[in-house]
C-alpha cells in the first residue's frame, strides 16, 4: 500500500456494517412503504403477501415455506441486494468512500494504492458481496479478511481496493525543499492538470514518508507513488532508484506552476 496507512481489522469493519446494516434496514421499510402507495405496487405486492400467509395458514407445521412464501423470500433478498448495493455505491463514491457505519467508526475504502476509490471499483466490490455473504452472515467475506494480508474480502481482491483506519492526524512535517529534485525532468502542464487535490496530497504525503524510512523501503515506496502518479499523468514512471527525486521535482513544478498563477 503506497501511504502505509493502517489497515481497518475485521472487528471494526464488522461493526461499522452493523451501523449500515440499520440504516439499510430503515431504508428497506421506508422503500416497502413506498411502493404500497403505488397502484400497481399495491396489488402486486399485497396479492403475493396474502397468498404466501394463506398457504402459512393452511398448514403452518410444514418444514419449509410453500410457493408463495419461496417467491416472496426471493422478493425480499433481492429488494436487499439491490438496496446495499446502491447504498454501498453511492455513500462510497459521493462521501470518499466513507459509508455512514465507516465514517462513524473512522474507517474508509480507498484504493490500493492509496488514490480513493473510484465508481467502477465500488461497484466491483459492492456486487461481490452477493458472494462474500454465503452461505450466511458473511461467513466467505471473514474468512477472507482473516487470511489475506491487508484484511481484503473477495470484492476488495477484485475491485483492488482496502479498507483503512482513518487516525487522528498528526501535525503535518514540512515537505523538503521540493527543489532537491532532478531539474533537468519536464512536465508538461496538460499533464500536470490531471493531478487534482488528492493526488497532491499523495504525493506531499509520500514525500513526508519516505523521509522516515530505510533506503530500501523508501525507494520502493516511492517508486510506488511514482507509477500511480504516472500512469494518472499519462507518462512514464521512472526507474526506482530515481523515483524520490522524480516526485521531488514534480512538487517543485506543481509549486512554481501554483506560485505563478493562470
Amino acid at each position: 500500500m503506497v501511504l502505509e496507512l493502517p489497515i481497518a481489522g475485521p472487528t471494526s469493519r464488522i461493526l461499522a456494517y452493523a451501523v449500515d446494516a440499520i440504516l439499510m434496514v430503515s431504508l428497506t421499510f421506508a422503500v416497502f412503504f413506498l411502493l404500497l402507495t403505488i397502484g400497481s405496487a399495491v396489488g402486486w405486492l399485497g396479492d403475493l403477501v396474502s397468498k404466501a400467509a394463506e398457504e402459512f395458514v393452511s398448514d403452518p407445521a410444514r418444514p419449509a415455506p410453500g410457493r408463495y412464501g419461496m417467491l416472496l423470500m426471493a422478493v425480499a433478498i433481492a429488494a436487499q441486494l439491490a438496496i446495499e448495493l446502491f447504498y454501498f455505491v453511492f455513500f462510497e463514491t459521493v462521501w470518499r468512500g466513507r459509508s455512514p457505519g465507516k465514517r462513524l467508526l473512522g474507517l474508509g475504502v480507498t484504493r490500493s494504492d492509496g488514490l480513493p476509490v473510484s465508481f467502477g471499483a465500488s461497484l466491483v466490490r459492492n456486487l461481490l458481496r452477493a458472494v462474500d455473504v454465503l452461505p450466511t452472515s458473511y461467513i466467505t467475506g471473514l474468512v477472507s479478511m482473516l487470511v489475506t494480508p491487508r484484511t481484503q474480502r473477495l470484492g476488495d481482491l477484485v475491485g483492488d481496493t482496502v479498507v483503512i483506519r482513518y487516525d487522528r492526524p498528526q501535525v503535518a512535517t514540512p515537505v523538503l525543499a521540493a527543489g532537491d529534485g532532478d531539474p533537468h525532468v519536464v512536465f508538461p502542464r496538460e499533464q500536470l492538470a490531471r493531478l487534482g487535490s488528492d493526488e497532491r496530497q499523495l504525493l506531499r504525503q509520500t514525500l513526508r514518508r519516505i523521509e522516515t524510512l530505510p533506503p530500501e523501503e523508501a525507494e520502493a515506496l516511492a517508486a510506488r507513488a511514482a507509477r500511480a502518479l504516472a500512469q494518472r499523468m499519462g507518462g512514464e514512471a521512472p526507474p526506482p532508484d530515481g523515483a524520490a527525486a522524480h516526485l521531488r521535482a514534480l512538487h517543485a513544478r506543481i509549486r512554481r506552476t501554483r506560485s505563478a498563477g493562470p
